[in-house]
């Protein structure tokens, strides 16, 4: 697996991924150029997110963690895209407005959702089709 992103988020979950035994982190990509060649518990900040299709395939890489709750919909829907491109399943965790107080957890990833792509909330009843969510 292959995680996206380099700051205090993906270093929660590098630890969590170290104690777990059924994934394998395989090295983290962002794209904070102040982050590269940095190193979270032994592994890696291999490149920019652009490169997940080559460190993909040259890890055989299947899944990927997208660890950017404080980034934009628009950069979470550019890493979702990437992952799609480069073949492999992308989850998430939650945003960080889904997160304050929290703690980011492996528990809380999940797989990436139609709103995570759209950086909005599903709508209520199909009564309220055309009222703001």
């Amino acid at each position: 697996m292959l995680l996206l992103g380099g700051g205090a988020p993906a270093a929660a979950l590098v630890r969590e991924l170290a104690a777990s035994s059924e994934w394998s982190l395989a090295g983290i990509l962002d794209d904070d150029t102040s982050t590269r060649g940095r190193e979270i518990m032994g592994h890696t900040v291999l490149g920019p997110l652009e490169e997940l299709g080559t460190w993909a395939e040259r890890f055989s890489v299947r899944h990927a963690i997208i660890a950017l709750p404080d980034a934009t919909a628009e950069d979470r829907q550019r890493a979702a895209t990437l992952c799609l491109r480069a073949g492999i399943r992308a989850m998430t965790v939650p945003a960080m407005a889904d997160l304050i107080g929290g703690r980011i957890t492996l528990a809380a990833v999940r797989r990436v959702e139609l709103e995570d792509l759209l950086g909005a909330s599903p709508c209520g009843s199909r009564s309220s089709m055309f009222a703001p969510c």
